[in-house]
């Protein structure tokens, strides 16, 4: 399909930016932001098209806007060709793609290259100038863009779309068939996507948020709603034991088990979870349960620091702008606290 693939090393302490020509001049954006970099498919193109939206593509199983940004940047109307290429990005809020008519390049952003704006701006659609030899590239900020088009979402656009897109029949064939090869390129992905994907159910302890793989888990019981029986005081953080339909099950109060230096008091909304691992069965008695969510491999990022917990955390979720621990079953499964010699 012709895409061009951003495959580059990162040094440290750099960022990266993606750089592209509209209309004879230099724009960029940061690396990752960028999903992909598509030559110009068969788009749907409604009756009553938004202003500064071209047209919709699928991408990954999902309808994605494609959107002008010459309309944005410049106020009128840019003719694209059959070799244009679409920049998918994603933001927090949203992904789509933007129209260009060639990506260039990929360049490492350095302090030293960086130019302020010499004029003022309302919208901030460019953050920055950057000075590549003796050209200055707009660095664009795609909030500020994505702002801009659900500002203007219920506005009919002006401009005639058939006039500046290549959609006679001698471009067709070649349209369609992009469009095929992208189809085509996911109905891999998105399978292998649903085979990786992994839930955790997320958990709340002292006000930070903590999870667990849910293999791991057999039931999700309220404190409330059971009789516990209280052991010999002399572990303070196992509160005793009660009964699941016939098995006995020692329940752990995680936070002492933990040792967190702030409040150990049941909460009001405490949740035992009930692990089945290997050889036995454990409740931890945490303050309330959050949800339970789906996660792909991407969204679990290796730990490497010396907080107390990282006995147990070697991993972490980064999900929904937050950063959630995950409790390592290996490391708790090791721990010689849990088998209590009399």
């Amino acid at each position: 399909m012709n895409n061009l693939a951003v495959n580059f090393e990162k040094n440290l302490g750099e960022n990266y930016c993606l750089i592209f020509l509209l209309d004879g001049k230099s724009y960029g954006i940061n690396v990752d932001n960028v999903l992909e970099i598509i030559k110009i498919p068969k788009m749907d193109i409604p009756q009553k098209m938004p202003k500064h939206i071209l047209g919709v593509i699928t991408y990954n199983n999902i309808s994605v806007k494609v959107v002008d940004l010459f309309s944005i940047l410049a106020h009128s109307a840019h003719t694209y060709s059959i070799d244009s290429q679409v920049v998918i990005v994603r933001t927090e809020e949203s992904i789509f793609g933007i129209l260009t008519d060639k990506v260039i390049d990929v360049k490492a952003i350095r302090e030293s290259n960086i130019r302020a704006l010499p004029y003022h701006s309302e919208e901030n659609l460019v953050q920055y100038l950057y000075r590549i030899k003796d050209d200055f590239v707009s660095v664009l900020d795609l909030n500020s863009i994505q702002n801009v088009v659900q500002k203007t979402q219920f506005e009919l656009g002006d401009t005639d779309i058939t006039s500046i897109l290549p959609l006679g029949e001698e471009y067709n064939e070649k349209l369609n068939s992009r469009r095929f090869d992208l189809m085509k390129k996911f109905e891999y992905s998105i399978e292998q996507i649903y085979y990786d994907q992994e839930q955790y159910i997320i958990f709340d302890l002292n006000d930070n948020l903590y999870s667990l793989p849910i293999k791991h888990i057999k039931e999700i019981v309220n404190y409330k709603n059971v009789s516990i029986v209280q052991l010999p005081a002399k572990y303070d953080y196992v509160e005793g034991i009660f009964n699941l339909r016939g098995d006995f099950i020692s329940v752990l109060n995680f936070k002492k088990f933990l040792e967190m230096s702030n409040s150990t008091e049941i909460s009001d909304t405490g949740m035992l979870i009930v692990l089945e691992l290997k050889d036995f069965k454990i409740a931890l008695l945490v303050d309330k349960i959050i949800d339970i969510v789906t996660v792909t491999p991407n969204d679990v990022v290796n730990k490497f620091d010396s907080k107390f917990e990282s006995k147990y955390v070697l991993s972490e979720l980064h999900i929904q702008n937050k950063i959630i621990s995950i409790i390592s079953v290996d490391r708790l499964l090791a721990d010689e606290r849990l088998y209590i010699k009399d």
